[in-house]
């Protein structure tokens, strides 16, 4: 699943926006209010 989610901010399951997480095949990026929110799956 790939998707690209721009502006705002809150929560995506259990996840805060404005951090980083990175899991084995799960990139996360969390947007800093301009930025986009990223997923790669």
């Amino acid at each position: 699943m790939n998707y690209l989610i721009f502006g705002g901010s809150g929560f995506i399951g259990n996840h805060l926006i404005d951090c980083i997480r990175e899991t084995d095949q799960t990139f996360l990026i969390y947007n800093l209010d301009d930025y986009p929110l990223l997923h790669l799956n």
